[in-house]
């Protein structure tokens, strides 16, 4: 896709959130990013042309793909509220939410679309990249199965505020629905294919775009991105997905597993980190599987350079997204305390991975995060 329908896509995107029901109808609020820079975001539209995808619905059945990208946005830039869910993508069916919100004790909760369309970001779309004498990480974020990059949004936009352009995969097949710029929609698929391959062919390509993006007199991020420093992280099946892109892509220097497994082939000698819920219930009813699970990560950890194993204590599979901070979603636990120690435990980690600061907190915790076990042998 050339820039100039890169760029039409971004207008696009930022024109239909004006009309997004969450300006007037405002809801819970994200926590605040802890960084200095505010954030801006961007949706784009990517098309792999090397690789077919025969139930996608492009015109060629090539692969085709959305991305959020969050990322330092120049300070006093005006630019639109970004909804929490586009609500292109949350009037597809499956999208709305409302299998989780069946659970709710508010009554008013029920109506999906209302929560949703109320959530509160910080980003803001279209404003310009902030300036600096360096260039930005980047980090790519894969979203657990059945998920958007938005359900992480409290982490993406941290992240952003520290200097980091954060790159959300949008996975095809994964997502119950999802429509392009063309008009087109790709209903989910998930099946006995290895999907997996398929997603992590996508944040490589992702990379691949980052690099035409740098090199593009005008873009975005035009001289922005540090294409020498570049994290991943996923959450759930994202994990999955992200465990296996150093062995694919060398340009990865660092990864983070929230909650999810690794092969132990997947193993390579950079930084990763395994930061996991407690699985106190699952673990006492499947004794089997909770030991093979743990094998299989200690092994994973052992051919990383270093492997750090992390329990957030108290935590379920959702602790690590926005739900947990969202009340209508009525998770267990302290929600708030989860997300600030998964966004602690993600700067902490990829400073010291990709620009060399020395953290207090990966190696012998801290009083400020007290659900955060360090499970790694010393």
């Amino acid at each position: 896709m050339s820039d100039r329908a890169f760029k039409a896509f971004a207008v696009m995107a930022s024109a239909a959130a004006v009309g997004f029901p969450a300006a007037a109808d405002a809801g819970p609020s994200l926590p605040e990013p802890t960084g200095n820079y505010p954030v801006g975001r961007v949706t784009y539209h990517l098309a792999d042309l090397s690789r077919n995808d025969g139930r996608g619905s492009h015109k060629d059945h090539k692969r085709e793909f959305m991305v959020h990208v969050w990322y330092p946005a120049q300070s006093g830039a005006g630019g639109r509220p970004a909804p929490w869910l586009p609500p292109e993508w949350a009037r597809l069916p499956g999208n709305d939410y409302s299998d989780l919100l069946k659970r709710s004790p508010d009554p008013s909760a029920r109506d999906a679309d209302r929560v949703v369309a109320s959530v509160v970001v910080h980003a803001r779309e279209d404003v310009p990249l902030a300036s600096s004498p360096k260039r930005f990480p980047v980090i790519l974020l894969s979203p657990g199965s059945i998920s958007f990059p938005s359900k992480y949004t409290s982490l993406a936009e941290d992240l952003a505020s520290h200097g980091h352009v954060v790159v959300g995969n949008v996975p095809t097949g994964s997502v119950n629905a999802v429509s392009f710029p063309a008009g087109n929609v790709t209903r989910g698929y998930r099946d006995g294919k290895d999907m997996f391959s398929e997603w992590a062919g996508d944040l490589i390509h992702e990379l691949d775009q980052l690099a035409v993006w740098d090199q593009t007199r005008g873009h975005l991020f035009f001289g922005g991105v540090d294409l020498d420093r570049i994290g991943a992280f996923g959450h759930s099946a994202g994990a999955m997905i992200v465990s296996r892109i150093p062995h694919m892509d060398k340009r990865v220097k660092a990864i983070v597993l929230l909650d999810g497994g690794a092969r132990p082939e997947d193993g390579t000698a950079v930084p990763a980190l395994i930061l996991r819920s407690e699985h106190v219930d699952l673990d006492r009813r499947f004794p089997d599987v909770a030991k093979e699970s743990a094998r299989t990560r200690r092994e994973f950890l052992r051919r990383a350079t270093p492997g750090i194993q992390m329990t957030l204590l108290g935590a379920e599979h959702a602790s690590f997204t926005d739900l947990a901070v969202i009340p209508a979603f009525a998770r267990p636990g302290d929600g708030k305390a989860f997300i600030d120690t998964t966004r602690a435990v993600l700067q902490e980690f990829f400073g010291q991975s990709l620009l060399g600061k020395e953290s207090e907190l990966l190696e012998k915790g801290s009083a400020k995060y007290p659900l955060l076990k360090i499970e790694t042998p010393r």
